[in-house]
């Protein structure tokens, strides 16, 4: 097992997918984005499922003092040795006693692509308003449920649920006073086309007709060893191929009475205040 599938989750490593990957645009868009809508530089951030430690670094290379944290002790191990400026450490971010472990509180929480493998949300929510500061900011990113087999085939089976935008806004309202959701989507609408998810071919319903059946260990077998010993194949979308150049990305405001206006984005983000 590696850091990408640690704990049988998970979690984007930058170092594994090429730039023009959706996955890595969705990623990294965010963290950009965040320094549009806060001064990082100076402030004490609380990366709320930390992952491989990427986004902390991110920010602590731009004057944050930051604090990542991850339920996984494989992913903490990865970022302490990648990562030398920010601080991680090891935490269920759905323990009820979370809060008075940590002694710090925040001026800013991030928490993007965590929410959707958390079963007990609203323990996870009510940590983040409970780790921030009374002036503080959280901004809490998703898949949008509502797009999502607009670009996967299939559920990831990695994740508990996904919220639409409307659902988004009304969970986080139940813990914080102010809460916008914005959709992450391509400016540009061949980009939307590009990344979008390709029926399935004949051979692979055959694959997995065939792992239903007695032979599906020779089968497993013969997968892994065709992809030497890769059990990860990422499902393949239109652009993303090497040397294509990057989607420009922006995130701007939903019509929650519109649906194509909800269904344009391919990821949400919820910016949070007390």
């Amino acid at each position: 097992m590696n850091i990408s599938v640690a704990d049988e989750d998970v979690r984007y490593v930058p170092a594994e997918l090429e730039p023009t990957n959706r996955c890595a645009i969705m990623h990294n868009s965010r963290y950009r984005w965040l320094l549009g809508i806060v001064d990082v530089s100076g402030s004490s951030i609380l990366d709320f499922g930390c992952g491989s430690g990427y986004g902390a670094d991110y920010l602590a290379q731009r004057g944050a003092r930051v604090l990542g944290l991850d339920i996984s002790p494989m992913a903490i191990k990865y970022a302490k040795a990648t990562f030398a400026l920010p601080r991680f450490q090891v935490q269920d971010l759905t323990n009820c006693t979370l809060v008075s472990q940590i002694s710090e509180r925040f001026d800013v929480i991030v928490s993007f692509d965590v929410i959707e493998h958390v079963e007990k949300w609203w323990v996870f929510l009510d940590n983040v308003r409970g780790l921030l500061k009374k002036d503080g900011v959280a901004v809490i990113g998703c898949p949008n449920r509502i797009a999502h087999f607009d670009f996967n085939p299939f559920w990831n089976k990695f994740h508990v649920q996904e919220f639409t935008p409307v659902q988004l806004q009304w969970v986080c309202s139940k813990y914080f006073d102010r809460v916008e959701v914005l959709g992450q989507r391509f400016l540009d609408p061949k980009d939307r086309v590009r990344y979008t998810a390709q029926p399935m071919g004949p051979l692979w319903y055959m694959k997995e007709a065939l792992l239903l059946t007695p032979l599906r260990t020779p089968v497993q077998k013969a997968i892994k060893l065709i992809r030497n010993g890769d059990s990860a194949r990422p499902v393949k979308t239109r652009g993303g191929r090497k040397g294509d150049e990057k989607a420009e990305i922006v995130f701007d405001a939903i019509d929650m009475h519109d649906e194509a206006s909800m269904r344009a984005p391919f990821g949400l983000v919820a910016v949070c205040r007390p």
